[in-house]
């Protein structure tokens, strides 16, 4: 994965702007890690899935919040593993068993943070499988503004993802992985 990188970066350019900067170049990062990382795109595809329907469902407060840190928690996964990568790819460009080992505990906290995430989800969404026929009878009298705008929601989203997916390079996987 070749990372997206602002020709506005460095520390000479951080020094002389104030905190609005810095928000913008940090929301740089989020957007290099939307544009540089299918990984990313679908993880927040699924938060993004998770707290609509915990909305849907009207999830209490504690397992809404629940939801929100599990879904942040995979992100910030995701936006170090795509840090970690960049800086190995940087650093050793050639592969390396060290490189190599450094990608694959980035990509092992991320496996570790979203199967965390799916196991809150599976606690705080399985109660609700009981009350999904209400659910669907409610959707069944007439569909609710806010389950289509939750459609409207997804549609984006699937199209933000058609627009920027890029097939990888080759059939051995991810682009810039060191072997």
């Amino acid at each position: 994965m070749r990372p997206w990188v602002s020709k506005d970066s460095g520390p000479a350019f951080r020094a002389r702007q104030g905190a609005l900067a810095s928000f913008r170049v940090a929301g740089r990062g989020v957007a290099g890690a939307w544009l540089g990382g299918r990984n990313m795109r679908f993880h927040a595809a699924a938060a993004w899935g998770a707290l609509w329907w915990g909305w849907w469902v009207g999830l209490a407060p504690g397992e809404m919040a629940a939801v929100v840190l599990a879904a942040a928690l995979v992100l910030f996964a995701e936006l170090a593993n795509t840090a970690v990568e960049a800086a190995v790819d940087l650093v050793h460009p050639d592969p390396h068993p060290l490189a190599r080992a450094a990608k694959d505990y980035a990509a092992g906290a991320v496996l570790v943070a979203a199967a965390g995430a799916a196991l809150t989800g599976l606690l705080v969404f399985l109660p609700r499988l009981a009350e999904l026929p209400a659910l669907v009878g409610r959707l069944a009298a007439g569909p609710q503004p806010a389950f289509l705008l939750y459609l409207a929601g997804q549609a984006v989203l699937l199209g933000a993802w058609a627009v920027t997916f890029r097939p990888p390079a080759s059939a051995g996987g991810e682009k810039g992985r060191t072997p």
